[in-house]
């Protein structure tokens, strides 16, 4: 039997949004795609830049810096969900963002959304249902309570083998994706 999951791999997005999960709303936003973390003090810093993505693409934000204001509203203990709400606004529409670098340094930030151009389901969303069939055929096959293992039918091996298969080209793809992103941000 192999274990296709990755070590502290959560089997689904935990930070998946209900846009990813296909809300109806989605191609009527426009996007920054600048994720931010709340820390103790309330305060707001960036952690992710969307490869592609206006954050991204402008060159003018960095990982690490403080996110003060959006539009002229302090975000200071705001929830992120918050933050996200004011980040999106219509495709084509500008954002002013205040913020401050590690070293102190203020200033303001102007980009444009873009629409989204994300699939309405993730891949982690899509292959979700398989992992979780070939689990439930994996279990079955396992002994209960020292009882001798039921064999498989040979259309459950086959099943099983396929969602397999399918689950590895899924994590090489997903992994190669995640390299791409590294070798873009350095």
């Amino acid at each position: 039997m192999t274990n296709l999951t990755l070590p502290n791999d959560p089997d689904e997005d935990k930070d998946m949004s209900d846009d990813e999960l296909g809300n109806p709303d989605v191609s009527t936003k426009g996007w920054t795609r600048l994720k931010t973390t709340r820390l103790n003090d309330g305060s707001h810093r960036v952690i992710k830049l969307v490869m592609g993505s206006p954050s991204a693409t402008s060159g003018d934000i960095q990982i690490g810096e403080e996110l003060t204001h959006v539009d002229d509203i302090k975000v200071s203990n705001l929830p992120i969900e918050s933050i996200d709400v004011l980040l999106s606004d219509p495709p084509d529409s500008n954002v002013c963002l205040h913020l401050i670098s590690p070293g102190g340094i203020g200033r303001d930030v102007f980009l444009n959304r873009t629409a989204w151009d994300k699939p309405s389901i993730s891949w982690s969303r899509a292959v979700h249902p398989l992992r979780m069939r070939r689990r439930e055929l994996e279990k079955s096959a396992l002994p209960l309570d020292g009882q001798a293992a039921l064999a498989r039918s040979e259309s459950e091996k086959l099943e099983l083998r396929q969602l397999q298969q399918g689950e590895t080209v899924f994590l090489k793809v997903r992994n190669k994706r995640h390299l791409l992103y590294v070798r873009q941000l350095t």
